[in-house]
């Protein structure tokens, strides 16, 4: 591209004129008595001059020889990002930037990169080409920044949304080596915060049942319970036999005590707080334990294992004068008579 050069070429722009009547060019038609367009020189100064200045704002040389510079500034101009990324000149927590070509007003849907001065606090602010008008920054989860989100040096990305805050407000998509604001997670593979995690409740639940039948539900909702899946519940009501729990609408499932037997009652009490863990080799989910409630054990077979209560039997006599020992259990000793005492009881 080239600036015109010839001979009859004017030394300076002419001045503009007046506008007309704006329409499209023709090549006229003789027979119905239509002129054809004019082509006025102020119209190819304008397309000259229009093409000239993208090329020579891209940082290029005009080139008389060259014929692909608008391409290229286009190009450049696109990858430099200098319409839509800037350095912060603000500071913390009031955040400011200007970006050429300047705008106005941020548009709805706007986006806009800068370069983090310093990191910010709290709740913050963007100014776009000292416009004068602030509006708030906000998380992806639609509220106000809390402090960190913004790290000095960070690149930020930011897009104007005209439906948040009173009259709109910028939401942060990234800064580098920042956390990020999101919102709670509501399914499986979505990430969650800080505050979800801190909450439990994906792993706690309060029950709504009754007595027997515990109903509760996780956020986010579970479709199936995963082997070795292990919850916390606040239960609602004390049990008295044979109990199931139902998890987010799913069908109810067993619980069983640490004998792999049917709860008999009294193991879970209310607003006690009891640990499961489904076991689908059982197809239950296993009391693991429960505040204020009795505890379900397996039958003794050593020495230091607790005792059922219906094993307490074993440490009297039969009717023949024999002891009956669980199985596996080598040493017992008599009430009365030490280990390596003599005497007889």
């Amino acid at each position: 591209m080239y600036q015109i050069d010839v001979s009859t070429a004017a030394s300076a722009q002419p001045a503009s004129s007046a506008l007309g009547t704006v329409g499209y060019f023709t090549d006229g038609n003789a027979a119905t008595g239509v002129a054809s367009t004019i082509l006025p020189a102020e119209f190819m100064n304008a397309l000259m001059l229009e093409i000239m200045n993208a090329i020579t704002g891209a940082g290029l040389t005009l080139s008389k020889s060259s014929f692909n510079q608008l391409y290229t500034a286009i190009k450049t101009i696109g990858q430099s990002g200098s319409t839509n990324y800037a350095a912060d000149f603000g500071v913390a927590n009031a955040y400011a930037a200007t970006y050429a070509p300047t705008v106005s007003a941020p548009a709805d849907g706007i986006v806009r990169t800068f370069k983090v001065k310093t990191a910010n606090t709290g709740a913050s602010t963007f100014i776009l080409d000292g416009s004068g008008t602030s509006y708030p920054i906000y998380g992806l989860n639609g509220t106000p920044l809390q402090g960190g989100e913004l790290s000095v040096n960070g690149i930020a990305v930011i897009r104007f949304n005209s439906s948040l805050s009173t009259s709109g407000a910028w939401v942060l998509y990234h800064c580098g080596a920042s956390p990020m604001q999101i919102a709670d997670g509501t399914a499986s593979h979505h990430a969650a915060s800080v505050g979800q995690v801190q909450s439990g409740a994906s792993s706690y639940a309060v029950d709504t049942g009754s007595a027997n039948a515990c109903v509760i539900a996780f956020a986010p909702a579970m479709t199936s319970v995963p082997d070795g899946f292990a919850f916390r519940v606040k239960v609602k009501a004390s049990n008295t036999g044979a109990s199931t729990v139902a998890i987010n609408g799913l069908a109810a499932i067993p619980i069983v005590g640490a004998a792999h037997s049917a709860l008999q009652g009294g193991e879970l009490i209310a607003n006690g707080d009891a640990v499961l863990m489904y076991n689908s080799s059982l197809g239950a989910c296993v009391l693991l334990e429960s505040t204020g409630g009795a505890a379900q054990v397996g039958s003794a077979t050593q020495p230091l294992h607790a005792l059922q209560q219906q094993q307490k039997g074993y440490s009297r006599a039969t009717a023949s004068g024999s002891l009956v020992v669980p199985a596996g259990v080598t040493t017992m000793y008599l009430s009365g008579c030490a280990p390596g005492g003599g005497g007889g009881g």
